[in-house]
């Protein structure tokens, strides 16, 4: 899958020891790196672990995901640059509550044991590059002007942007601003086929996604999808 993997695992590798990530050292930071790739790439943690046992030292599965969002702060250290356009679009996504928040009637067909989220997305048509990923617990104005903020903070222009027809969108961008339309199809398939990437990656874990999930735990997960989707370029849209 990954073209450049040797530099990416290299890359990856020499941040963890860099930034210090894992204040342990039972396992190489190698033998981590690799195993966060091989579980981004789509790996359950119990097939990255056998792997990472065969090739490197043995590991269980148990810390596969823990280690993910360990290292989740590296992910959100987006460079800053020029962007002719964006494409912003948010999506719902559905969490398994704690066992000990169901109700006591709970009735799972109906979704009593889930918690609904947002995730907002910008990406470059051009590049196919996410700018800027968010999680948010609800849709409104209010969570679309914090999401653009954090877009352009990226950004050492104004880009052009692209929305759907969502309420949310016209106040925060007029607010700001910016240039915009609405626009269906054409560049903004770029951001509706991530978020379908995304969505078939989170339906690979059998259980909670992710692990004891949260907002702030969603949030870490995703920003760490989209880091190493931007540094595989086996992963482009096209």
């Amino acid at each position: 899958m990954f073209h450049d993997n040797n530099a990416l695992l290299g890359t990856l590798t020499h941040r963890l020891v860099q930034e210090d990530v894992f204040d342990r050292d039972r396992k190489q930071p190698q033998t981590r790196a690799l195993a966060l790739l091989l579980h981004h790439a789509g790996l359950s943690c119990r097939r990255t672990s056998q792997l990472i046992s065969l090739l490197a030292e043995p590991v269980s599965h148990a810390p596969i995901s823990a280690w993910y969002r360990r290292a989740s702060h590296l992910f959100r250290e987006q460079p800053v640059q020029r962007h002719e356009r964006l494409v912003i679009d948010e999506t719902s996504l559905h969490i398994e509550k704690p066992r000990e928040a169901w109700p006591e009637d709970c009735d799972k067909d109906a979704g009593d044991h889930l918690d609904e989220l947002f995730l907002w997305a910008a990406v470059d048509p051009d590049t196919e590059q996410l700018v800027h990923v968010a999680v948010s617990q609800g849709r409104s104005g209010v969570e679309a002007l914090a999401f653009i903020k954090g877009a352009l903070a990226r950004c050492d222009n104004q880009p052009f942007i692209h929305v759907d027809r969502g309420v949310w969108y016209p106040w925060p961008l007029t607010l700001l601003g910016l240039e915009w339309q609405v626009t269906s199809g054409g560049v903004r398939n770029t951001v509706e086929t991530w978020f379908g990437l995304l969505k078939e990656r989170i339906g690979q874990f059998r259980r909670r996604w992710p692990t004891n999930g949260c907002p702030g735990e969603v949030e870490a997960w995703v920003e760490g999808f989209a880091w190493l989707f931007n540094r595989d370029p086996s992963a482009r849209l096209t």
